[in-house]
């Protein structure tokens, strides 16, 4: 968006509301795991990402009646932000050595990600319907302006989760 000359209040609009699916997480977290201590939530929330999420979310959907400790979600978190943090250093490191990599294609690589991410979570029917939804709706939307059809998928999405789940 920023290289495309859009204006700073659409892409800060744009970059809160993709952003507020961490609020979402949140929420299922606290939904399914009340027992965590508030405090250890309140830590824990900064380590929160899709990545930790996924991890949790499949966990608890893999045993549903069983207490999930914090510590589980926390060894999660922590084990992805050190990952995280460790490659980037290396990237820092390492992007001076490298040839130009710019016009490798890599850019799917983050979408593969998502992917890997989203797909093992589609176990149920209505999940499998916000998952469609929210592809159709991006899809159908792609063409307006400053890639805002993915906000509408992704409220579409959302919209039909939070109706499916009442």
């Amino acid at each position: 968006l920023y290289g495309k000359d859009t204006g700073l209040l659409i892409i800060w609009g744009v970059v809160l509301l993709l952003n507020a699916r961490h609020l979402l997480y949140a929420l299922d977290l606290s939904k399914r795991c009340p027992h965590w201590p508030t405090w250890g939530r309140l830590i824990i929330g900064y380590f929160l990402t899709d990545e930790s999420y996924a991890v949790t979310a499949r966990r608890l959907d893999a045993k549903p009646d069983e207490a999930l400790p914090l510590a589980y979600f926390t060894g999660a978190s922590l084990g992805m932000f050190f990952a995280w943090n460790l490659a980037t250093i290396a990237g820092v490191i390492l992007a001076a050595s490298l040839p130009d990599i710019s016009n490798l294609g890599i850019e799917i690589a983050i979408y593969s990600a998502y992917l890997a991410i989203i797909v093992p979570m589609i176990i149920t029917l209505p999940r499998l319907g916000v998952a469609v939804a929210a592809v159709v709706l991006s899809l159908a939307f792609k063409d307006l302006p400053h890639q805002l059809g993915l906000v509408v998928g992704t409220f579409g999405g959302i919209g039909l989760g939070i109706a499916l789940d009442a």
